[in-house]
């Protein structure tokens, strides 16, 4: 090898060896500077927080910076109520980093942002323990934020115990931005989308029922929720020993909720709206119970179009698909069952344009359409619209049953009309147009080998009017439906159903116990 090529390698030799020297220097540097800084921020930080971490390591050639065992909490640990955050996260790494606008301007303008395994805890918060400075005037823009496998429990009025649980969540946002302006919005920075997975979830709603769930996931356009659960928190005795009039008593599973094509958010007036193109709820069983042997509840009770009226925010749901339900109603005397229980099996509904009357001037009509099996054994097939900007609350609710045994209804007619029956309904069909004062329309039914049993005050057989009735009382209708008018004033205290269903009993009273 000749001289001038052994001259050439030296030199190739000390030149890359230089740059890496020189690139291994920098590093140090940065490194140096990084690890000065970013303990000077975290100890400068205006938050009121300790934030400290085990080890840091920074790395000039792949741009990222990678934190350990990061603990966070308030600076104030003696007071007596927990506020604000604590927090413990095994790793926080940030990747494609400019690590160069770090040293030079204490902003940090990041690719990723990880965090793995947090456990956060969040209680309520000081009044003015975020403060929004007024010099800040830059933009900072993140592309990817992911917190992994992560718990999250959060606390209400220094409660001992959490009232909003997220067990193994994953969190991912995208395209994140933060200004000045953002830290005053209601959601104070902006983004693209998100992916929100966990295991489950438990929500306190208040001292009488908690919501949990089992696995869910959502993005910025659909939702999935498994295995819902709205469960009392007492058993119904110690439920009855905690309320001072009558209330329904829910137990409610949902196997699957789902919801396509949502948006929400927030308008430029930092309103609230939320529109869902559809809402899909598979096997509901819905258990529900009333004990009268309390006060009833004489409160005014709205009806549902005047509820969606007055609801605070912009709501709209296009369609609302319920599949393959039951809906069990009992009422009950001192926690024994009282008339027993009213079933709607195999229940199948469509709910369409259901929305609120949040700041608008025109909505189509609520339509909803009903098809179960009364009893497990009837079937019975309901139609009912109303419009939700009708202050007079007007609305039509249609109805045909079919093939009920007549003495299936005992429990309804007893208590009013101290009557029992016999025989079959072969078809029932009502038609009542309504409103916030009354119902009223039609009520028709056809029935065969009807007997009419009158009851004396103890409950036993009153032969001699029951004789004498069922002389007079026509025992088929020979396939020809008995009609008759009805029309009942509303009790403003009851509900809807109420009112519809003291409608068809006058219906019944006019057509079986009227000669």
């Amino acid at each position: 090898m000749s001289f001038e090529k052994r001259k050439l390698i030296k030199i190739v030799a000390w030149t890359f060896g230089s740059i890496i020297a020189l690139v291994l220097l920098v590093n140090a540097v940065f490194f140096y500077l990084l690890h000065s800084k970013i303990p000077e921020s975290l100890a400068k930080n205006d938050l009121d927080y300790s934030i400290t971490y085990s080890d840091l390591s920074v790395s000039f050639f792949s741009n990222e910076i990678v934190l350990k065992n990061l603990v966070i909490h308030p600076l104030d640990t003696t007071a007596r109520e927990k506020t604000g955050i604590y927090a413990t996260i095994d790793k926080v790494k940030l990747y494609d980093v400019s690590l160069l606008n770090i040293v030079r301007t204490n902003q940090i303008k990041v690719g990723g942002f990880d965090i793995e395994t947090p456990d956060i805890r969040l209680y309520p918060l000081k009044k003015d323990s975020v403060k929004v400075k007024d010099q800040f005037d830059k933009i900072l823009k993140l592309e990817v934020f992911n917190m992994n496998n992560g718990n999250l429990k959060v606390y209400k009025d220094y409660a001992a115990h959490p009232f909003f649980t997220v067990a193994n969540f994953n969190f991912k946002l995208n395209d994140i931005g933060i200004s000045k302006q953002s830290l005053t919005d209601k959601i104070p920075f902006t983004f693209s989308d998100y992916n929100i997975t966990a295991d489950s979830f438990t929500f306190v709603m208040n001292r009488f029922y908690t919501i949990t769930t089992g696995a869910f996931k959502t993005d910025f356009s659909t939702l999935k929720l498994n295995d819902i659960h709205l469960k009392p928190n007492y058993t119904e005795k110690e439920f009855l020993s905690r309320v001072n009039h009558q209330v329904d008593i829910y137990n409610v599973a949902v196997k699957e909720v789902k919801l396509d094509s949502l948006n929400w958010g927030y308008n430029k007036d930092r309103e609230l709206f939320v529109d869902i193109a559809s809402v899909t709820l598979d096997q509901i069983d819905a258990r529900i119970s009333r004990d009268k042997g309390l006060p009833p509840d004489t409160s005014f009770k709205p009806l549902y179009s005047q509820m969606l009226r007055e609801i605070p925010f912009y709501l709209s749901v296009n369609n609302i698909a319920i599949n393959n339900s039951n809906i069990v109603y009992k009422e009950e005397q001192d926690a024994r069952p009282l008339y027993g229980a009213v079933s709607f099996g195999n229940f199948n509904a469509t709910i369409q344009n259901l929305a609120s009357g949040f700041k608008q001037t025109h909505l189509p009509d609520v339509l909803i359409d009903v098809d179960c099996l009364f009893y497990e054994v009837a079937p019975l097939h309901v139609t009912w619209n109303f419009n939700v900007l009708n202050r007079n609350d007007d609305f039509n609710i249609q109805g045909v049953l079919e093939n009920l045994p007549a003495n299936r209804v005992d429990k309804f007619i007893e208590p009013s009309f101290n009557v029992t029956t016999q025989g079959n309904f072969k078809e029932l069909k009502f038609n009542y147009s309504g409103n916030n004062e009354l119902a009223k329309g039609e009520f028709a039914i056809d029935y065969s080998e009807l007997q009419v049993i009158f009851l004396r005050k103890d409950g036993k057989k009153n032969h001699f009017l029951s004789f004498v009735g069922n002389l007079l009382v026509k025992k088929d209708t020979d396939d020809r439906f008995k009609h008759t008018y009805v029309k009942f004033d509303r009790i403003k205290d009851k509900s809807f159903f109420n009112l519809v269903w003291k409608t068809t009993a006058q219906g019944l009273e006019h057509t079986l116990l009227v000669i």
